[in-house]
């Protein structure tokens, strides 16, 4: 049982407590998830699964997609419904239309710099900032830059304005919807917020958290769980066999002999491959050491070990 399950969490527990729960489930000790999502949140949650927590640095997260709501005319010190009201305008009088709003928010697409919400897991000095927020301390933050690539507005009935972002990852949508209040001059904070996209995983890939527990004492959650070869599958691939597959299993690196008579991935220098077996099995991940082309040094090292799996970790559906 090793790869990628993709959770449908729910609002109200946090990344950690699904990852607790779906070790439980399983009965497995080996569980990790990509892309905190905040306990008020929901959507996509990929957890790597045994051998898949190996895979994690490699996986293809820049791009996050969110179905959110925003509320005007108050903030909070969270940045969102679950924080403590720091400002709060009466709208009664607010002349702004919804034109106004949508051009608003259309302003925020590209590379803008964004400042971390001190209600956050970015560190200041080793710390946490979540941790100096809840003892009342605010520090400075550096603004950092993300990108927005499209922003759409799908309903707005004030107070609330409901959205459609797709953005990079480090991007805090909590941050966003409060930028969006303070360009308004009406103030703002995030009250809902679902993740439809986490890099390469959908949706439509995720299984409702409640029903890991059900597939799981079925028998059924192997089904469930991307195999490592297709969780990776933008990666170029060096296909090995015999000796030198049984050499790559017990971490010895991969020469230029050894593969001199394979076809050699067009790949550049410091670049990562899959390494799979004559069988359909990732056995390991590793990096380009020399380009296309390049030198030819029999004893040099052609691709440098990564990561190596357990043997059938993971084979090609």
């Amino acid at each position: 049982m090793d790869g990628i399950l993709v959770v449908d969490k729910p609002p109200g527990i946090s990344s950690f407590g699904v990852v607790r729960q779906v070790k439980r489930w399983l009965r497995i000790k080996k569980v990790g998830h990509t892309g905190t999502l905040d306990p008020f949140a929901s959507g996509v949650l990929p957890l790597a699964i045994n051998e898949g927590t190996k895979t994690v640095p490699f996986l293809a997260e820049d791009q996050k997609e969110y179905e959110a709501v925003l509320k005007l005319g108050v903030e909070t010190d969270t940045y969102d419904r679950t924080g403590k009201i720091t400002a709060a305008r009466d709208l009664d009088g607010f002349r702004v239309d919804k034109e106004t709003v949508k051009g608003v928010m259309r302003g925020f697409v590209g590379r803008i710099e964004q400042v971390p919400p001190m209600f956050s897991a970015v560190k200041h000095r080793g710390r946490p900032l979540y941790k100096l927020a809840r003892r009342g301390i605010s520090v400075k933050r550096e603004p950092r830059v993300v990108e927005i690539m499209d922003i759409g507005v799908t309903h707005i009935g004030f107070p609330f304005v409901s959205f459609k972002v797709a953005c990079s990852k480090g991007t805090y949508i909590r941050a966003l919807a409060h930028d969006v209040g303070r360009e308004l001059r009406c103030g703002a904070h995030l009250s809902k917020l679902h993740r439809t996209r986490s890099g390469p995983f959908a949706l439509k890939d995720a299984v409702p958290f409640r029903e890991v527990e059900v597939l799981a004492e079925g028998g059924m959650i192997e089904g469930e769980i991307i195999p490592l070869s297709q969780v990776l599958g933008g990666l170029p691939k060096l296909r090995v066999e015999g000796e030198l597959q049984r050499k790559i299993q017990r971490g010895r690196q991969i020469l230029v002999s050894d593969i001199e008579k394979s076809p050699f991935p067009r790949i550049d220098i410091g670049e990562p491959v899959r390494v799979i077996s004559s069988d359909g099995d990732l056995i390991a991940i590793a990096r380009a050491e020399m380009g296309y082309g390049g030198p030819v040094e029999k004893e040099a090292v052609a691709f440098r070990l990564l990561r190596v799996f357990h043997a059938n970790a993971g084979g090609i559906r």
